[in-house]
């Protein structure tokens, strides 16, 4: 059985300059009721309307792997809530594959985005 995706309701677009939304996305999400995940055997809760943009992932690379890929929301989200609590980006990144790869994204490619975190986040 996978873990339960986060909750979601979609907000007004955000007003972004011209040439960012040519690159990012340019929704925003947030939680509709609170929301949990497992960060090494600790069992977090995101409190409902936590906002996040879930993927910030360039245009050019959605045919790999989307800002709303379903299987990897609950990395999108467990990783922007991490960062807003402060956490160190090293510790949210971990969380970030080990998330990915629990609700079944493939190695390969949770390997590929947890490379792309680490190096651009």
């Amino acid at each position: 059985m996978q873990p339960r995706r986060p909750p979601l309701r979609r907000l007004e677009d955000a007003r972004l300059p011209w040439w960012r939304r040519l690159f990012w996305s340019r929704k925003r999400w947030a939680l509709a009721e609170p929301w949990g995940f497992v960060a090494d055997d600790r069992f977090v809760v995101v409190p409902e309307g936590f906002e996040t943009d879930l993927g910030t992932i360039p245009r050019p690379f959605w045919w790999y792997v989307s800002p709303t890929y379903k299987r990897a929301l609950a990395a999108y989200v467990a990783h922007d809530w991490l960062l807003s609590e402060g956490v160190a980006p090293s510790y949210a990144n971990r969380v970030f594959y080990d998330t990915l790869r629990a609700h079944g994204v493939g190695e390969t490619k949770a390997l590929a985005m947890f490379a792309a975190v680490e190096k651009w986040h």
